[in-house]
């Protein structure tokens, strides 16, 4: 369990030890300390025995940064910048070995966002990804089943004597149209369904309904735009 960061108050600059403990031994050992310096506020994630921690308050600004710590040599590296505007209490989690960040809050409470995220750990880049209908949201809960669905919990939105709490539940599926390379023997067909309500599409060949049927082989693609967010498979 690796524990880092945070805050005690409004007193600053925040803390950047790093620590890490061991449940068979019951100890603690302090790591090497973040390089980017104390940070409250900020997110992490997981992947392939890497911990990625980034974004939240640095000591009175709104970060964007991204840092991967390597456990085996104790160290820390610098990543990809998170491409949105810098932000505290982003909702954060991992599908498909890729990370979702978004929503959040910009420092002071004075803008709330409903931008999402992808993170690829092995080309260390980044891609806008759908956000969902609920609009703005900070302080919500990330979390991931079986490294394949993500899910965004509660959260809040306005600030101050205008909070809303909320409760909902969202589900993220980062390949909710099974649009995968298929082999049929001659003379038969094969029909791609992408229906999602409140969706549009277009097709290669310029067509728009939500489904292509064909007895051809070759190369098809369709482009998908479903809440002011544009998907595409070929």
């Amino acid at each position: 369990i690796y524990v880092g960061g945070g805050s005690n108050g409004t007193q600053q600059p925040y803390p950047a030890d790093f620590w890490e403990y061991d449940p068979n031994l019951n100890t603690w050992t302090q790591k090497a300390s973040f390089p980017f310096g104390g940070r409250s506020g900020g997110t992490f994630f997981k992947i392939s025995g890497f911990i990625y921690f980034g974004l939240g308050n640095a000591n009175g600004t709104a970060a964007s940064d991204l840092w991967r710590y390597n456990p085996i040599n104790d160290s820390w590296t610098q990543m990809v910048n998170f491409p949105g505007q810098a932000r505290l209490q982003p909702a954060t989690f991992v599908a498909n070995g890729k990370a979702i960040i978004g929503g959040g809050h910009t420092f002071g409470n004075s803008t709330l966002f409903s931008d999402y995220f992808e993170y690829n750990p092995i080309t260390n880049t980044w891609r806008q990804v759908c956000g969902f209908l609920s609009g703005v949201r900070s302080n919500a809960r990330g979390n991931s089943i079986s490294d394949s669905l993500g899910f965004v919990f509660a959260g809040r939105t306005g600030s101050g004597t205008s909070t809303n709490y909320l409760s909902d539940l969202w589900e993220y599926n980062p390949m909710p149209y099974n649009l995968t390379d298929t082999s049929i023997c001659a003379g038969d067909s094969i029909l791609f369904d992408v229906i999602k309500q409140g969706a549009s599409y277009t097709w290669h060949d310029g067509s728009s309904l939500s489904t292509f049927k064909t007895k051809n082989s070759g190369t098809y693609w369709v482009e998908i735009t479903e809440n002011n967010c544009i998907r595409t498979d070929t």
